[in-house]
């Protein structure tokens, strides 16, 4: 309980905070262990959601395990130079990266021991260890994308692409599963379960929390989290990145051959549109232009009519007659 309540408070999150107080003034001791009476089973229900809350919200966060990500390949890249005699380390730290430590050394490690270390090592001559210890540092995570068994085919070709933008895929690259964390929301019974949480009647009897709280009950066993793949923000500017991602996941082949297919498509109706347009628009100007001559040959012929009907001679009518025969065959 006590983790929660601080990682909610240095984290601002409110997610993990839940009646404390109260919880202890409703603990009761027993036979097997301890329990619960029940005016205090919504405090009992209030911790499992805001417990629920925090591992979907913040430690299974993606950024999270994207430092997480980053924290393991810096130590694995430190631990390479350092066998390399390439690397200065403080004594504690050393034992470790040598595989020589104890139970005394893993108990003078702390955040100042490696705080120390990698403030050394922003100034190495290391370009990779230098970046990844900036990165952490810095809390420049890694990008990431879901995954599945079927997508996962496709990192092969990924990592080839982030190798050619100038990235090292050992050290700028990463596979992190929040399946992997041994925790369910509750789980009173079954493989891996964890320890009931008992409510006390008034005549003494215990009943499990998922049988009275229908809350409890629908988080009972809930395995919640996903599958990502961690990579270089900047491989996001990359088109022949960017074309096997959408919406924060991994396109399948299925998947992108579908959306090419569309766009295909897209392009084809677009251009039939078009088409169909200028077709329309050819016509209108023809059914123009045939109009404008013939209210242009109509005024020649009026003109050519109205002069010899003025001019001609008395009982002639062979010129109006060739005028108005040349007209209807313009």
């Amino acid at each position: 309980m006590d983790y929660l309540l601080r990682d909610a408070y240095f984290t601002g999150a409110s997610y993990g905070e839940f009646d404390l107080s109260r919880i202890l003034r409703v603990i009761r001791p027993y036979e097997k262990g301890v329990c619960f009476t029940a005016n205090g089973m919504h405090a009992v229900e209030d911790y499992i959601v805001s417990r629920y809350q925090m591992y979907q919200q913040i430690y299974y966060h993606r950024v999270n395990r994207s430092m997480e990500v980053i924290l393991h390949h810096l130590l694995k890249r430190a631990q390479y130079l350092y066998q390399e005699k390439e690397l200065p380390v403080t004594p504690s730290l050393a034992r470790f990266l040598a595989g020589t430590w104890d139970l005394q050394d893993y108990l003078k490690m702390d955040d100042g021991v490696m705080e120390t270390n990698f403030s050394m090592w922003t100034e190495s001559s290391d370009p990779v260890l230098v970046d990844l210890t900036k990165r952490y540092l810095f809390r420049r995570p890694l990008a990431s994308a879901k995954i599945n068994e079927e997508s996962k085919q496709l990192l092969p070709q990924l990592k080839d692409l982030i190798k050619k933008a100038g990235f090292d895929p050992d050290y700028y690259t990463g596979v992190g599963s929040a399946f992997d964390e041994p925790y369910d929301a509750y789980k009173p019974s079954g493989k891996n379960a964890n320890s009931q949480i008992e409510i006390m009647q008034e005549d003494g009897s215990l009943i499990e929390l998922s049988q009275l709280s229908p809350l409890v009950k629908a988080l009972n066993g809930t395995l919640q989290g996903d599958e990502r793949f961690f990579f270089p923000v900047a491989m996001l500017k990359q088109a022949d990145f960017q074309q096997y991602l959408k919406n924060g996941e991994l396109l399948t082949k299925k998947i992108r051959q579908k959306n090419n297919f569309q766009k295909k498509t897209t392009v084809a109706e677009f251009a039939a549109v078009v088409f169909a347009y200028r077709s329309l628009l050819v016509l209108v100007l023809v059914s123009v232009v045939t109009s404008v001559k013939e209210r242009t040959h109509w005024l020649v012929f009026h003109d050519q009519l109205d002069s010899v009907t003025h001019q001609r001679p008395n009982g002639n009518e062979n010129h109006l007659v060739e005028v108005l025969f040349g007209w209807l065959l313009d």
